[in-house]
């Protein structure tokens, strides 16, 4: 599952060049996008000259309820380019969602660890993405190991972790 915006900078078209590379190792396997955005026409016209898999690729409207998308993936991509804190990594991950990221920023890389909560892959790279894709697509014992993993990793970011860590940020400056 791809769940954002369908513009340049969150690297859709990345994720669609990755599948292409790894579509027919899959067969069992499918690519949803979630989500619009100004290149939603360029991503439909890079699925469309796939030489295999574009019959697995879905394209939904977004959703108001992501965490019910959430639990019915198997995987969550995020193949941007930038980001700040990506909340959909945060999101799968606290719902036990295995995650493939690219390494873009320092929130992704506060987010997720190599292994243990999710793989990541270079940036701007699909091959790379490919293989992490594949990686994880390959393993379901991988996939639950990272799942739990997120889960874990998330419950720092419950708001009572979180508001603590301002209380305390805030005495300390204060002081």
């Amino acid at each position: 599952t791809y769940l954002g915006r369908l513009s340049v900078e969150k690297g859709p078209q990345f994720l669609v060049e990755a599948w292409g590379r790894i579509a027919a190792s899959h067969p069992d396997w499918s690519l949803q996008f979630v989500g619009d955005g100004p290149d939603e026409p360029i991503i439909r016209a890079l699925v469309d000259r796939l030489p295999e898999g574009a019959e697995r690729i879905s394209f939904h409207a977004p959703v108001a309820d992501p965490e019910r998308l959430l639990l019915n993936s198997d995987l969550v991509v995020l193949p941007s380019l930038v980001e700040g804190f990506p909340l959909v990594l945060a999101e799968a991950m606290a719902c036990g969602v295995p995650v493939v990221a690219t390494d873009c920023s320092a929130g992704v890389r506060a987010l997720l660890k190599e292994g243990v909560t999710g793989l990541l892959a270079a940036r701007g790279d699909s091959g790379s993405l490919s293989r992490a894709l594949s990686t994880a697509m390959e393993s379901r014992e991988l996939r639950v190991k990272l799942g739990s993993g997120g889960r874990m990793a998330a419950r720092e970011l419950l708001p009572d972790q979180i508001l603590g860590r301002w209380e305390a940020l805030f005495s300390d400056v204060l002081r």
